[in-house]
């Protein structure tokens, strides 16, 4: 049997949204390092279709495995819009996997019988007990990076992260992709 691929109609554009970067401290020395948390959140269509009812239709049509693909960095802005590179873009991928379940915890009354299992790079596989728990695993990133302050050079640097997330085609949802740039934040290097 063919699957006849349809898209979920009505969905608003996906984008990432709450992109930001933070560090460890406002201040740091050249011999000392510093730490950058960037966050990002992908919202709209794509995580909107992600539900239980979609991933039984997936498993149907043997679509049984969906991957986000992200690229997040740091960089240094010089002058208006012009920037280095503190953190070179990185990439890492997230799956999700389609199963068939019978547990109780996942599934009380047995009325689904399709779950998902969340894959991350270099970690355990996450079984989460919910969908708004498998949308937060697989839509929802935080990256840690260490950084020396000789790397950044002596003075006040202006930095901004940057993040893109893509994905293919599947039964929920058109290929695609979305970046954005957080704001600024300021760290003084002595």
């Amino acid at each position: 049997m063919k699957y006849v691929y349809e898209p979920v109609k009505g969905l608003e554009r996906t984008c990432i949204r709450n992109i930001s970067i933070s560090s460890s401290s406002d201040t740091v020395r050249l011999d000392e390092p510093v730490d950058f948390t960037v966050k990002l959140s992908v919202a709209g269509g794509i995580r909107d279709a992600f539900t239980s009812d979609l991933w039984e239709k997936a498993w149907d049509a043997w679509d049984k495995t969906f991957r986000m693909t992200y690229n997040i960095g740091i960089k240094k802005v010089v002058a208006g819009p012009i920037t280095k590179d503190v953190i070179k873009s990185q990439k890492f991928v997230r799956r999700a996997t389609f199963y068939w379940s019978r547990s109780p915890e996942l599934n009380p009354d047995y009325s689904k019988k399709i779950w998902v299992m969340v894959v991350l790079e270099g970690r355990e596989p996450v079984h989460p007990k919910s969908v708004d728990e498998a949308k937060t695993t697989l839509f929802d990133v935080k990256k840690t990076f260490r950084v020396m302050g000789s790397d950044l050079g002596k003075g006040k640097h202006a930095l901004k992260a940057f993040g893109k997330a893509s994905w293919g085609r599947h039964i929920f949802g058109e290929k695609g992709n979305s970046q954005s740039v957080s704001k600024e934040i300021t760290i003084t290097c002595k």
